[in-house]
């Protein structure tokens, strides 16, 4: 069994094919759209499946990190310690770090963390 992992992202799409004891057999992107095309977010997955010559009977999973992807709240003992760190995850990641709290938790706090975009 083949895995073909994709990210859709604003700008690019971004795929891995895998073999199932998790293997990398390749990796490819391609821009979501473009000018010269339907101009939908399946151009650019049509793109990687033939880039990476993806089996027809593949598994594909698929995520977006379209409009901001993944958001990340950090929550650290020492203010400075615990930003440096979330920031540092979050480019790694590819997150967006959207809160960050040190210390004891208040219920503002945790209302800020689930209002955080």
């Amino acid at each position: 069994m083949t895995i073909l992992a994709v990210d859709f992202g604003s700008t690019f799409t971004k795929g891995a094919l895998l073999a199932d004891d998790g293997t990398v057999l390749g990796t490819a992107s391609t821009p979501t759209t473009g000018t010269q095309r339907r101009g939908d977010i399946l151009d650019g997955y049509r793109d990687l499946r033939a880039r990476l010559d993806v089996p027809e009977d593949a598994v594909v999973r698929a995520c977006s990190s379209a409009g901001g992807g993944l958001r990340l709240a950090v929550v650290g003992y020492e203010r400075t310690v615990t930003a440096q760190a979330g920031h540092r995850v979050g480019l790694s990641a590819g997150a967006k770090l959207v809160h960050g709290a040190a210390g004891e938790l208040t219920t503002a706090d945790v209302a800020g963390v689930r209002a955080a975009r």
